[in-house]
């Protein structure tokens, strides 16, 4: 069969020729069934009868398909037409990184951030047992979400031997006479016939990290016998040589890449990775200061130690950066956690009053929304450098300081509570159902929110009995994230609205009970050295602030921008101490859409990265998924649709109040959801081919929001008390509400099944939340089906098997038809939302554009410098 535009390899349309890569050629095509572009790698019919090429093909095929990665092509389909054996990838926009080498070096920043990505790649490739053995430029492509690792054509699971003739020992796998790889890129045991591994890739990564900062190939020769003894006996020429301005680190993290010693040069591609990323968070505040015109004078950063931190489980590393500053440059320090765990999804770090204790909520195995052990305090010594844990903080988050610093106030299991920072057995101090934040003044006197949707309280650090501080306005929902001036009285806070104009930072008094607008944002803010931090956009600010006449003076100073936010509740990572010490976390909170299969294989994405909120919905034909979209300011502001098969978006809901919680009707017609344009949480219904026709369900004083609707017209929500969560039904034609459960725990997230027989919710009744299912409405037949914790329980069309997500952050997957299945993990959930498909071998998933987890705390000595 002849390929060319316009012939067909099932249900691919081949629009042009792209190329050839390492097994084949490439051409661009369209996927006519879901109108997309793709890219398809074919081998050519003059090999079709070559049993060895073919078999190279397939195992290539096999490979990739083992292998989900946002920085690896993805393999959609594999086929056979008219002969012809095909790959179906993931069309690539962009330059390969040779195509971009030949335009000279890479800026530091691009190095550090394209050598990472590919590290990440090949750490996934080798924790599936994959080695690449052909990394090279050639295989690497630049597009603009960053580096994609391609071709895996001369991949081999395990290892594998070549001949010192330059013969494979598996001959049946090569052309006889041939070494597989790419000479420039190949490591010395490759070419001596040593048995190479995943280390034999991390050779050609530093070959290719090399030559990406420097313009220049690492190892070079007129012949091919000299090019080899080069990489076998010869050392490439220093990095600083070609560029004065490179980190002492980066060259030591290439030098060792490239050891010829296998047993010297970095054991992981992850290890790797942190490195580089370790290395880009110092260089990018370097850079910063640079841009901004911060520096008169700029002196080389020498690296005068690399200090591993106490061991947290596996390990927790961290690196101090010493540096013999200018008297305005700040001294750098990064914390990140190996195997990217450790940290708390959302950090909440705090820095004790004279800065140099850090107290920061951290995980064994993982981040709290995807853990498998609770959240526990840790401190890290600043100058030490050492970290410790606090027993019996577990589940804790949001920590503050005492004023004297021998204290730290943090919430957990529904409680206020405090502990001695050298430690000892905490102390309950008041309930604290919800929290956003607490603040400790002088006096003994801590102010704190229980509760998102009402006043700050306060109450005597001893305990006692908490009372109301602050009054919410008629336009607001919830006063969260105080923090107490230097008088002990005045205290500033975050005033949370429905709508985001009547969001404001505001500062209120205990003595009087007074309270004014400061400014309008969505942020926490904090007060140190006569500056407010607070963030804008994203971006860090400090602005001049009189803590006497309680006013605002000057423009507000750029910090640092990125800062990572918890759309939640509007908390970003920063904290600062009077002594110029400043540390935050940087990274994205955009998520992208994503088809993947049963195994968490990537299958298509839908639309573009976006900052979605905590729900997904496919519309019952399976033609829609309907989704929240959080604005600029980290609220799920609007819903939004998309077609399922275009990836096409489309608003849905226009009004400046949020919607959250689209629930389809059986039919499909109709979305209900709840909206804050009326209050805190009233229900509304929508047409869903024409969503401006809406009409209000619910007049309530709490929020509402719906999670299922069953066939005779009923909606079931979560109600949303001060104090707990119950389960409400609603009436959609008499919108007459009726309890469903109510008892003095937390219900929510009911999941009705197709038949509507049965009930899946989630309850907290055992101490943790899990999902239990039982006949519906009658309650009969209740049993508990996660095992381990679980949440968001959503059914299969047919009602044979229920999916939730466990706390651990695994899919998990439960055979309805016994009463005895134990639940099995289907892969990890990455994101916070999910729904499946009526068959349930597809589910659409919100994948995080960075993994927030990993992203490391930033420390800097002298913030102040930043902001001249």
């Amino acid at each position: 069969m002849q390929v060319m535009a316009g012939s067909r390899l099932g249900p691919y349309e081949i629009v042009a020729p792209i190329g050839a890569g390492g097994m084949g050629e490439v051409y661009k095509a369209r996927d006519t069934r879901l109108d997309r572009s793709v890219a398809i790698k074919i081998l050519p019919a003059a090999f079709a009868d070559n049993a060895q090429l073919k078999i190279r093909f397939e195992r290539e095929a096999k490979t990739i398909s083992q292998l989900t990665h946002p920085n690896i092509c993805t393999l959609y389909d594999v086929g056979n037409e008219g002969g012809v054996e095909y790959l179906v990838m993931e069309l690539l926009e962009g330059d390969t990184l040779a195509d971009r080498l030949a335009r000279g070096p890479l800026p530091m920043r691009d190095v550090l951030r394209y050598g990472r990505e590919i590290a990440a790649a090949l750490d996934r490739a080798h924790r599936a047992g994959v080695v690449h053995r052909d990394l090279k430029p050639g295989n690497v492509m630049i597009t603009k979400s960053g580096a994609k690792l391609l071709d895996f054509g001369l991949a081999k699971g395990g290892t594998i031997q070549i001949s010192p003739d330059g013969v494979t020992q598996q001959k049946s796998l090569t052309q006889e006479g041939t070494i597989l790889g790419t000479f420039q890129y190949m490591a010395p045991e490759q070419l001596e016939g040593i048995e190479a591994d995943t280390r034999t890739d991390i050779f050609a990564l530093g070959a290719v990290l090399y030559e990406m900062a420097t313009g220049r190939r690492a190892f070079d020769g007129k012949t091919k016998t000299s090019l080899i003894a080069a990489i076998v006996g010869g050392e490439p020429k220093p990095i600083r040589e070609f560029q004065p301005l490179t980190p002492p680190a980066f060259e030591h993290v290439v030098t060792k890449c490239l050891a010829k010693d296998l047993d010297h040069r970095w054991q992981s591609a992850s290890d790797v990775a942190s490195e580089l990323e370790w290395i880009g968070g110092i260089t990018t505040v370097e850079q910063t200061a640079i841009d901004r015109g911060k520096r008169t004078t700029r002196r080389r950063a020498a690296v005068a130690g690399i200090v591993a931190t106490a061991v947290i489980a596996a390990a927790v590393a961290a690196a101090i950066v010493f540096r013999k500053p200018a008297a305005e440059t700040p001294m750098v320090l990064s914390i990140a956690m190996p195997q990217r765990r450790a940290f708390d999804a959302f950090g909440q770090a705090a820095l004790s009053p004279d800065g140099s204790t850090l107290v920061f909520v951290g995980n064994l195995t993982g981040p709290t929304f995807s853990g498998k052990t609770a959240p526990t305090l840790w401190l890290r010594t600043i100058d030490r450098a050492d970290v410790r844990l606090l027993p019996g903080t577990q589940g804790a988050s949001e920590p503050f300081w005492s004023p004297d610093g021998k204290s730290i106030g943090f919430f957990a299991e529904r409680k206020l509570k405090r502990i001695a920072a050298e430690g000892g057995p905490p102390r309950v101090i008041a309930d604290a159902p919800s929290s956003s934040g607490g603040t400790w003044n002088r006096a003994g006197v801590i102010v704190f929110c229980p509760d998102g949707l009402g006043p700050l309280v306060q109450v005597d650090a001893n305990g006692g009995t908490p009372r109301a501080v602050t009054k919410l306005t008629p336009q607001e929902e919830g006063h969260r994230w105080p923090s107490f001036l230097p008088d002990g009285d005045h205290f500033l806070y975050l005033g949370d609205a429905a709508k985001t104009e009547n969001h404001h930072l505001k500062v209120g008094s205990l003595r009087d009970g007074s309270s004014r607008d400061l400014m309008q944002a969505v942020t926490n803010v904090i007060y140190v050295a006569g500056q407010l931090f607070f963030v804008r956009a994203g971006a860090l600010m400090a602005q001049p602030f009189d803590a006497k006449s309680m006013a605002l003076s000057g423009e507000p100073h750029l910090i640092a921008e990125n800062v990572l936010e918890n759309d939640a509740n509007h908390h970003f990572e920063f904290t600062a101490s009077e002594n110029g010490r400043l540390v935050y976390r940087s990274g994205s909170s955009d998520s992208q859409l994503m088809w993947v299969d049963r195994s968490g294989k990537s299958l298509a994405t839908l639309g573009d990265p976006r900052r979605f909120g905590y729900m997904l919905r496919i519309s019952p034909d399976q033609q829609h998924v309907i989704a929240e979209q959080n604005d600029a300011d980290g609220r799920s502001d609007d819903l939004w649709m998309f077609d399922a098969g275009r990836g096409v978006a489309t608003r849905f809901t226009f009004d400046p109040a949020s919607e959250r919680n689209p629930v389809w009707s059986p039919d499909g017609t109709k979305v209900a959801f709840s909206s804050m344009r009326t209050g805190l949480g009233d229900l509304y219904l929508a047409d869903a081919s024409s969503p401006s026709n809406v009409q209000r369900l619910t007049a309530t004083p709490e929020p509402i929001e719906p999670t299922a609707w069953s066939r005779d017209g009923m909606l079931l929500c979560d109600d949303d008390h001060s104090t707990q969560t119950d389960i409400l039904m609603i009436s959609v034609q008499t919108k007459q509400s009726t309890p469903y459960l109510a008892t003095r725990f937390n219900e929510s997230s009911a999941a009705l099944s197709p038949d509507n027989s049965r009930v899946a919710y989630v309850s907290d009744e055992s101490g943790r939340l899990e999902v239990y299912v039982e006949h519906f409405p009658s309650h009969a037949a209740r049993r508990q089906v996660s095992i381990n914790g679980g949440t968001l329980p959503a059914w299969r069309g047919d009602g044979r098997e229920l999916f939730f997500a466990g706390l651990g952050g695994d899919l998990m997957s439960v055979d309805m038809t016994s009463d005895s299945a134990t639940p099995k993990p289907l892969f990890h959930l990455r994101g916070f939302s999910y729904d499946v498909t009526r068959d349930g071998q597809r589910f659409i998933v919100d994948q995080p554009v960075e993994d927030t987890s990993a992203a490391p705390l930033t420390f800097v000595s002298n913030w102040m410098a930043l902001r001249k």
